[in-house]
């Protein structure tokens, strides 16, 4: 299995692990990315329609999809690096998974009604207009109470929250600041 993505012409942005800066398509990316050293992975606002094969960016501690036309995020690495995945603005409907790994989860402006349970060590999480239900919304903040951490940011804006009162009171003790 390969990376890969449509269009294959779009150009990616990388960075190794050394901070140094490539760019390229499909082929370029094939060709000369080394995944064992990549710390950032970027194909935002170039009008990505699928993209596979991101399980294989276990040294990758960011993925970024921002602004394209995806329907689906696919599996992310189970182990490794990921801290930060932010695909916002896509029309992405299902989520294969979330690495326990992930601090940052930003998922605004999609078509989600349901995502994977939050990792226990999420403290920026961004859900913005979304049309989850009010009972998804709630177990989602739920999942966040839960993991009992403090001083993150929560994005609501645009979500029924209506059932989600107690849990973000709970959270905003704890320091979150909570957008909705």
């Amino acid at each position: 299995m390969a990376i890969s993505w449509t269009p294959s012409a779009a150009a990616a942005e990388w960075y190794d692990n050394a901070f140094n800066f490539f760019t390229g398509d499909l082929a370029t990316f094939l060709a000369t990315a080394d995944l064992e050293d990549m710390s950032y992975f970027d194909l935002s606002s170039l009008g990505i329609t699928a993209v596979t094969g991101l399980e294989l960016l276990v040294d990758t501690e960011d993925i970024v999809l921002t602004n394209n036309s995806l329907t689906e995020l696919p599996a992310l690495p189970d182990t490794g690096n990921l801290v930060g995945i932010d695909c916002q603005t896509n029309q992405i409907a299902s989520i294969v998974n979330f690495p326990s790994s992930l601090t940052l989860i930003a998922l605004g402006a999609n078509l989600l009604t349901t995502i994977p349970t939050i990792p226990a060590l999420v403290t920026t999480l961004a859900l913005s207009q979304n049309p989850f239900a009010a009972a998804t919304v709630n177990t989602i903040i739920g999942d966040l109470v839960a993991n009992g951490l403090n001083n993150g940011q929560l994005f609501l804006v645009g979500l029924d929250t209506s059932l989600s009162g107690a849990n973000i009171t709970t959270l905003q003790g704890r320091g979150w600041t909570v957008f909705t």
